[in-house]
């Protein structure tokens, strides 16, 4: 991990990947490979799998039973055919944060914290890529100091006052 002296470019173009209702505080990005999260990192995850027809990948809904075709195209689908073999999405569920992780990327949405990172590539336009802190890069949510093993990789500041922790 390497701090920047240059924020970078801010690719959104007026939509930014920002929490509107905490302050326009950026969407923080860590990659699920970062050494410097904590061993039980993915124990404090929760998978969540959404229930998809088989033929199409229509989303089937709480009201659709067993043996019922598809809405969207027709097709039957049987009891076991519903569950696709990899999960939706992977959902944080450590009390302090909320957001999601993808197969490459922890996605931050809301924290108690925030740092300041350089912001991220075309791909994920205003946000903040917290495997590169930056003084003068966008506040950007961020794992709080319980998801690391020994020091937390940049500085983490609390979002109710901006005390640094």
């Amino acid at each position: 991990m390497s701090s920047s002296d240059y924020a970078g470019v801010d690719y959104s173009l007026g939509n930014p990947n920002v929490n509107r209702g905490k302050g326009g505080i950026s969407y923080g990005l860590l990659s699920v490979n970062d050494p410097a999260l904590s061993g039980w990192f993915w124990e404090s995850t929760e998978t969540v799998y959404v229930p998809r027809c088989p033929h199409c990948g229509n989303e089937l809904g709480d009201d659709w039973f067993e043996d019922t075709p598809c809405t969207h195209c027709e097709g039957e689908i049987g009891m076991d055919e519903q569950w696709g073999d990899e999960p939706d999405s992977v959902v944080l569920s450590y009390c302090d944060e909320k957001g999601f992780v993808s197969e490459s990327e922890v996605w931050v949405t809301d924290s108690l914290y925030y740092t300041h990172a350089q912001f991220c590539s075309p791909c994920m336009p205003g946000a903040g890529n917290l495997s590169t802190p930056c003084e003068d890069g966008p506040k950007t949510f961020c794992l709080g100091p319980g998801w690391f093993e020994g020091k937390p990789p940049y500085p983490i500041y609390r979002v109710s006052d901006g005390s640094l922790v």
